[in-house]
């Protein structure tokens, strides 16, 4: 009888580490890119999700009161940008905002939030106080925080559909989570009088009022450039108008 023998070959050390380091080096490449990815999906669901839960809160408020017109609603009686902060308007408002808006922790503007975040613009600078003391912040049952805020002039100085300005809005799509950025989890919106959301340097916004906007797309410092997905160098306080009015897609870093 005859016996073959047989003979296996093994991978040597080396053969093995440089595998490994291989592996290495294209996981280094590619789970950045994934984070990213990962993360910007997030970040638009969350930007879908207050938008439509501030469309939902003001429809509703519409629809209680029977009223077309914002400007009308007793959410906003006696409120102009000079009184936001009186305590019968900041007390109305917040018994209101409470009622729509599933609000679980509030504090009015003037008062101190000894949990709220401090912000910071996309390239690292404090953003306009870092607290927002001067909004009215409410934090919802879905982990989100809403600032509400007014700033002259509420009037559009072309009228179209936009008349006025009722309000603004940030929102941080996860709370007191870093990383606490415009941008990346802090975002914003205006309110019309006719009951829709536009985004804070947006077109339409811009168009309406052009003393007191400006268009993302014509001034990087907002969002950066709109063919540059490099956007560290600016506020991020027009990346919301980016976002969406690139079909809802975040296409920057």
């Amino acid at each position: 009888m005859n016996y073959k023998s047989k003979f296996h070959k093994a991978f040597t050390l080396a053969e093995v580490l440089v595998t490994l380091g291989i592996i290495g080096v294209v996981a280094a490449l590619t789970l950045p890119i994934l984070t990213n990815k990962h993360q910007n999906s997030v970040a638009l669901a969350g930007i879908k999700v207050a938008y439509a839960k501030i469309n939902d809160g003001f429809l509703f408020m519409r629809s209680d009161e029977n009223l077309d017109d914002l400007r009308s609603l007793s959410v906003f009686h006696n409120m102009t940008p000079e009184t936001f902060q009186d305590e019968s308007v900041q007390a109305n408002l917040d018994e209101q905002m409470k009622k729509y808006f599933n609000i679980v922790k509030s504090y009015k503007a003037g008062e101190t939030c000894s949990e709220c975040p401090v912000y910071v613009k996309m390239n690292g600078e404090l953003a306009d106080g870092g607290q927002y003391d001067y909004a009215w912040r409410g934090f919802s049952s879905d982990g989100m925080i809403y600032f509400m805020h007014l700033s002259g002039p509420q009037e559009a100085a072309n009228k179209g559909k936009i008349q006025s300005v009722v309000a603004y809005f940030f929102v941080d799509i996860n709370g007191t989570k870093l990383p606490n950025k415009w941008g990346k989890d802090m975002f914003q919106y205006a309110l019309a009088q006719n009951g829709m959301l536009y985004s804070a340097w947006g077109k339409e916004l811009s168009e309406a009022m052009p003393e007191s906007q400006t268009y993302w797309g014509e001034n990087s410092s907002g969002c950066g450039s709109p063919a540059n997905k490099d956007v560290s160098s600016s506020s991020g306080y027009a990346c919301t108008a980016r976002i969406i009015e690139k079909s809802w897609k975040i296409d920057y870093d």
